[in-house]
């Protein structure tokens, strides 16, 4: 990581690491919630706490975000313009995937291409345009 890189060039940050068992464990929740396992995958009360206390801090008014998983950070932020940049669509990485696999796995990957696109366009509808 080059967490000195971030130290010099940003007025605050915050680094979580993130344990794949215990992710994995978290994301098995998104089937009680009806949510897609990506979102509890990458959540972390410490990153989202930190998020909101930066916008409120230091008066932040736009975001751009990179993936869904991160886009669950500022959803619910009143006042901050959001971009979104789905540098990969991660829906559609789920969608090819059930086409590749046998069943029990495609089951799983189909419903998460479906659940993570219709965060993605919720998420999509509530951000910024590019052009404004």
């Amino acid at each position: 990581m080059h967490i000195s890189t971030a130290e010099a060039l940003c007025a605050s940050y915050q680094v979580e690491t993130l344990d794949p068992r215990a992710a994995r464990l978290r994301s098995v929740s998104g089937f009680l919630t009806g949510e897609a396992l990506t979102l509890p995958y990458y959540r972390n009360a410490a990153l989202q706490s930190w998020v909101k206390r930066a916008v409120t801090e230091h008066g932040i008014r736009k975001a751009v975000v990179f993936s869904a998983a991160m886009a669950q950070y500022v959803r619910d932020l009143a006042g901050l313009r959001v971009v979104l940049d789905f540098v990969d669509v991660d829906s559609a990485k789920w969608s090819e995937y059930a086409q590749r696999h046998a069943w029990p796995s495609s089951f799983v990957y189909r419903r998460e291409g479906a659940k993570l696109l219709a965060f993605e366009r919720t998420a999509a509808e509530r951000s910024a345009p590019m052009c404004s």
